[in-house]
C-alpha cells in the first residue's frame, strides 16, 4: 500500500529539480568510499568508489569556538536537503534521491575511509575533501549532512 509520504516524494523531488534547472545550485558533491586492503586505513592498496550526489543545496554553517583564549574558525557546511529514495526517476541527473545508507555507507569488517568531495566556486578544480560531522535522516521529506573541510584536495 502506498502511503501519502511515498506519493509526495516524487513531487518534492520535482520541486528540488527546479533550483538545479535554473542554475542556482553551483556545487557538485560526491561521496568517496576508500577501502584499504591492509590491516588499517592507509595500509595496503586503496580501492576508491565515488557516488555522485548531484548538486544539492550547499551552505556554510561555520561557527567560532574558543579554545584556550584563542578563536578557531571551522569550515563547516550543510549539504542537502536530499529527498529520501523513492520509485520515480529524477528528471535531471544533478538531483538524486538517497537512502540513509547512501549518506553513511557500511564500514564494518574492513578498513574504510568515508569522505565527501565538493567541486564548485572557491574550491580547487579537482574538488576539496570533507569529513562527515553529523547527518539528519529522521525527517520524512529531507535528509541533510553536515561536513567539515579537512584541508586536502580531492
Amino acid at each position: 500500500m502506498t502511503t501519502l509520504r511515498d506519493s509526495l516524494l516524487p513531487v518534492i523531488q520535482r520541486f528540488r529539480n527546479l533550483s538545479v534547472e535554473f542554475g542556482v545550485r553551483q556545487y557538485q558533491v560526491w561521496l568517496r568510499k576508500t577501502v584499504w586492503s591492509g590491516a588499517r586505513v592507509g595500509h595496503g592498496t586503496p580501492t576508491t568508489t565515488d557516488t555522485y550526489l548531484g548538486k544539492p543545496k550547499f551552505r556554510s554553517v561555520s561557527s567560532k569556538d574558543v579554545i584556550i583564549g584563542s578563536v578557531m574558525s571551522e569550515q563547516r557546511f550543510e549539504v542537502g536537503p536530499f529527498t529520501p529514495a523513492h520509485s520515480q526517476p529524477s528528471s535531471t541527473p544533478d538531483t538524486v534521491s538517497v537512502d540513509p545508507e547512501d549518506l553513511n555507507p557500511d564500514q564494518t569488517g574492513v578498513p574504510t575511509e568515508i569522505h565527501f568531495v565538493v567541486k564548485g566556486p572557491g574550491f580547487p578544480t579537482e574538488g576539496a575533501l570533507f569529513k562527515r560531522v553529523t547527518d539528519s535522516v529522521e525527517r520524512a521529506f529531507r535528509y541533510t549532512v553536515t561536513i567539515e573541510a579537512i584541508g586536502r584536495k580531492a
